[in-house]
Order: C-alpha cells, then structure tokens, then sequence
C-alpha cells in the first residue's frame, strides 16, 4: 500500500488476503518497537507488583495504539459500503444475479473491512514516521495533529482508489 497501492489492492481484491487482521498486527508490532521500554516496564510490572495491573498496562497500550488504525478502517470500511451502494454497484460479499445464483465470471467482492484496513495501513506508517524522526532528531518536525493529517490525507486518497477500483467490477 505505500510503494505501489494500485497493485496492492488490485491483488487483494482478487486473492481476498490481507486486510484487517494484518492491520492489527502491523500495529501490534509497531507498538511492540516503538514503545519496547514501556511494555518491558509493564511486563516486569506484571511479574514484580499485580499480574492483572501489568495486563492492564499492556491493554491499555494495545488500546491506544490500535485505536487510530481501527477507527479509519471502520470509517473507511462504511465510506466505500455507502459510496458503492449509492452508485448502485455490489456491497456484499456474495455477487449473486437475479435468482440468486452466484454469477459466473465475476469473483465475489471482498469484504469492506479488510479494503478498508488494508486502506489504513498509512496511518501506522505515518505514526512509526513520526516517532523515528522525532527520536532521531530529537523533537518533533511536526505537531501530533500534523502527522495525524497527513495520514488522513493518505488514507482519504487510498479509500477513493478502492472506491474506483471496486466500482469498476
């Protein structure tokens, strides 16, 4: 989705893998390398203090770091189930005919969700973006809400590019 977000989409359509759950550990995994001293504190919290206290440090930032992603792939995933069904094309899963039979020739749509995660995934670049200048530099060259923009920007462009592309099966 970052090199070359045309054929990305155009792969995942067809092949129907990736989406969501690769979103989800992106972020994850992001989180993971990104802020290693905090979840090494809440482990060792867990094991030294309260298990249930350091389980719920570690949720707490699994919880913020996948808000974000989470909440631009939902609102995506309805933006491109609103936009396909107002221009009339298929929204659903199954691409059936007028009887109900599936039709030949035409591979069934792809669930929205996982068009719309894989649409998400700038918004964890963005972010891992922000996070490497700002420790490299050692401040921010951007505010949060700047990096924020920019990765709603990308998003809005990635959401569209799925709408064409979805709208044109």
């Amino acid at each position: 989705m970052i090199a070359a977000p045309t054929s990305t989409l155009a792969e995942m359509i067809e092949t129907r893998r990736g989406g969501l759950g690769d979103l989800v550990w992106l972020v994850l995994l992001e989180t993971l390398g990104a802020q290693l001293t905090r979840v090494v504190r809440a482990v060792l919290f867990a094991i030294d203090v309260s298990l249930v206290d350091g389980l719920l440090i570690l949720l707490n930032l699994a919880a913020r770091a996948l808000l974000l992603p989470l909440g631009a792939a939902l609102v995506g995933a309805l933006v491109l189930r609103v936009a396909l069904r107002v221009r009339g094309g298929p929204t659903d899963t199954a691409v059936a005919g007028d009887d109900g039979a599936a039709q030949p020739g035409r591979s069934p749509m792809p669930p929205m969700l996982d068009v719309a995660g894989l649409c998400a995934v700038p918004v964890v670049v963005v972010r891992l973006l922000g996070t490497l200048v700002s420790v490299s530099v050692g401040a921010s060259l951007l505010p949060a809400w700047g990096w924020r923009a920019a990765a709603a920007v990308w998003v809005v462009a990635l959401v569209g590019l799925a709408w064409r592309r979805l709208a044109a099966r």
